[in-house]
């Protein structure tokens, strides 16, 4: 059995704001066509983790690397948020606006956030 295409891999990265860190070399790999959650409370570094990874928030150290559907292996480290969306990823601030791109990398900050109950679990089985 082969090792799954990962998407997304996320080296050792560090970054906080300011002169302090919040994450401290935190890894995560993405595998093609999964769906991955990074779980904690509430200042654990969730979205500090997001902003990252988009560009956002410039990373201390570690590495970002995104492969496009063609195989091509992106460095993310220094690019800016709109150069990240052109390499096929989104952000989400707006769900359907980033399904209507039909994005190869879909990232999700508190989806479900402001959602009627009712709602989440199409929006979860929607973006799955």
């Amino acid at each position: 059995m082969s090792a799954p295409e990962l998407v997304l891999s996320v080296l050792d990265i560090k970054a906080g704001y300011v002169d302090e860190n919040v994450l401290h070399g935190v890894s995560i790999d993405v595998p093609r066509g999964e769906v991955v959650a990074v779980i904690g409370p509430n200042g654990s570094g969730k979205s500090t983790l997001l902003k990252a990874i988009y560009g956002l928030l410039q990373p201390r150290g570690g590495s970002v690397f995104f492969r496009d559907k063609n195989g091509t292996l992106h460095n993310l480290v220094g690019l800016a948020p709109y150069a990240v969306t052109r390499l096929g990823i989104n952000m989400v601030l707006g769900i359907a606006r980033a399904l209507i791109s039909d994005p190869e990398l879909l990232v999700l900050d508190e989806p479900s956030a402001g959602l009627a109950p009712q709602v989440v679990d199409e929006v979860f089985a929607t973006i799955k």
